[in-house]
């Protein structure tokens, strides 16, 4: 490869240009379109998110093409007098426009604090983070041209347009509000997406146990309609922190 900051040529697999010490890992990502590569399996089995596109076992994903997205971690630990057991279990959902369903899977078992249940929930964090702030991202940014030409979308159960968003409460016959007039906040984590309003009282939690399509889509196109302030991607949270 040449480095294209000095023009020296350097041997595939180099990190740095000997003669100017630019990172050629990063050139080459960047002529790729790559922006993130990461380990989500044991043996090492990766998933890259490029620019308008993702890649992991064998599949070949564009984010234009996703319908709708799911996600769901789960973690448990069983204890008793000579018994102890963990796992954990993280999920990633796609369907595609053309009805194929694509799944991201990590998941360790543990017995006697031997095994890989903490090791699968750090792999997934990242992995969790990453789609929400590329492939959420990308797939927000459809939405919210829809919502700019005057369409009403369903986001996890909220129908939103550019006038607001409407989510009916279970058990509630009252349906919630969200404007530009009470809207604060968002925040993430593994369980929930909660909307907070300007004093910071919630008014809708949407559980992610509950299969809620696209809800990682939510919090960008809460902010970019409703918002004072474009700073949804520090409402993100650590999916699982490990004990």
């Amino acid at each position: 490869m040449i480095c294209q900051k000095c023009g020296n040529q350097f041997p595939d697999g180099a990190r740095l240009c000997k003669v100017c010490g630019q990172d050629v890992v990063s050139q080459a990502d960047k002529q790729t379109g790559l922006l993130v590569e990461i380990a989500y399996k044991r043996n090492g089995k990766s998933c890259c998110f490029y620019t308008d596109h993702m890649e992991f076992g064998g599949h070949v994903i564009q984010y234009a093409d996703i319908d709708s997205m799911e996600y769901a971690a789960s973690k448990s630990r069983i204890s008793a007098i000579i018994i102890w057991t963990a796992f954990f279990l993280g999920i990633v959902s796609f369907k595609l426009k053309n009805g194929k369903k694509v799944k991201i899977i990590t998941f360790g078992f543990s017995l006697w604090s031997i095994g890989t249940a903490k090791s699968a929930a750090k792999r997934f964090e990242p992995m969790f983070g990453a789609i929400y702030l590329i492939v959420a991202k990308a797939m927000a940014a459809c939405a919210l041209a829809r919502i700019n030409k005057g369409e009403t979308v369903n986001i996890a159960g909220l129908e939103i347009n550019r006038e607001g968003a409407t989510y009916k409460k279970f058990f509630s016959k009252k349906p919630v509000y969200i404007s530009k007039q009470n809207f604060g906040s968002v925040g993430l984590c593994a369980y929930y997406l909660g909307i907070y309003d300007k004093a910071g009282k919630a008014l809708a939690l949407l559980s992610t146990q509950l299969r809620a399509s696209n809800l990682l889509l939510a919090p960008y196109v809460l902010y970019a309609l409703f918002g004072t302030e474009e700073n949804e991607d520090e409402n993100i949270k650590t999916l699982l922190k490990s004990d």
